[in-house]
């Protein structure tokens, strides 16, 4: 029996268990139904120049005030994140998934920290149902498995943060302030060797207590797969595309100015899966983007996670 090992990226960790017998029932993931605790790092860096005639800052997010000595200037936003992550699998059909994140926020204007915010952030509990766990009934080794998943993210990150004695902007904060609605699928296909992925999240934001609302988030990440044995270890090199799209940001209804937009993003990573433990790492860059307004565009964004298995 070969261990098929496969990380995935974003907010959900997928992965794949290959069986060379065929009619047994294929487990597509290592140590599948056994529960597991992992970290994982994530950074993201938004930057771009501040037009000289602007009604706002140009953030990812609306914002209407106006900043004179921010125009003209070159700002960059680093967001950064460890989360504990973890699963419960209940039996060979349902699971529970969560995850704790701590916030590292930081804003440079001209090289120079302008703000900085640290802390916990909104933690997001899920629960999922294995829809299909196919066997292998031929010599071709095929086996695939759909995985749906609904859950809520919390409201417990700060948002009245201060930096200086000053509040930090509202797309600088450690959480939204509401209460989320959270969805998912995971679709993986295997062929002996060699597989795709396609994995879907939606996330429909609610309003906070200043009324105000990010926009909702649908994300769907498309990847090629491969795996190479060695021993006890298992090599899994992936790439892929990622798609975003973000809905526009509201304050008591009103539709706010540079907000909204869609980001297509190229992906490459690698996995090594080593017994009841894995590490993985990923690196993922836009080649499209059609932002609305004055909105800082996506540098890059890595990505670092590191599980353990157990019963």
């Amino acid at each position: 029996m070969k261990a098929i090992f496969i990380g995935v990226f974003l907010m959900f960790v997928t992965s794949l268990f290959a069986c060379d017998h065929c009619g047994i029932y294929v487990n597509m993931q290592p140590n599948d139904f056994s529960h597991h605790i992992g970290f994982t790092y994530s950074r993201s860096i938004f930057s771009g120049i501040v037009p000289q005639f602007t009604r706002s800052l140009g953030l990812r997010h609306g914002d209407e005030a106006t900043i004179k000595e921010y125009q003209g200037t070159t700002v960059r936003d680093d967001f950064q994140s460890m989360e504990l992550r973890a699963r419960y699998s209940f039996n060979q059909r349902f699971f529970v998934w969560g995850r704790l994140p701590i916030v590292d926020n930081a804003r440079y204007v001209n090289d120079k920290l302008e703000s900085k915010t640290q802390g916990f952030g909104d933690p997001i509990l899920l629960g999922g149902y294995n829809i299909i766990n196919s066997k292998s009934t031929d010599t071709t080794g095929f086996r695939h498995r759909l995985e749906v998943g609904a859950g809520i993210k919390f409201p417990m990150g700060a948002t009245q943060a201060k930096y200086e004695d000053a509040y930090v902007d509202h797309d600088m904060q450690l959480g939204t302030g509401s209460y989320d609605a959270v969805f998912s699928m995971n679709y993986v296909a295997f062929l002996r060797q060699v597989g795709v992925t396609n994995q879907a999240m939606y996330r429909w934001n609610g309003a906070n207590l200043n009324e105000y609302t990010f926009g909702s988030v649908f994300r769907d990440q498309l990847a090629l797969l491969a795996q190479f044995p060695v021993k006890s270890w298992t090599l899994m090199p992936r790439a892929g595309v990622t798609g975003e799209w973000h809905g526009v940001d509201k304050q008591r209804g009103e539709v706010l100015a540079n907000s909204g937009a869609e980001r297509f993003m190229w992906s490459v990573g690698m996995e090594i899966v080593y017994k009841s433990v894995s590490l993985s790492g990923t690196f993922m860059s836009p080649f499209y983007e059609n932002l609305t307004g004055d909105q800082f565009g996506q540098q890059n964004t890595t990505n670092f996670n590191i599980k353990y298995f157990f019963r």
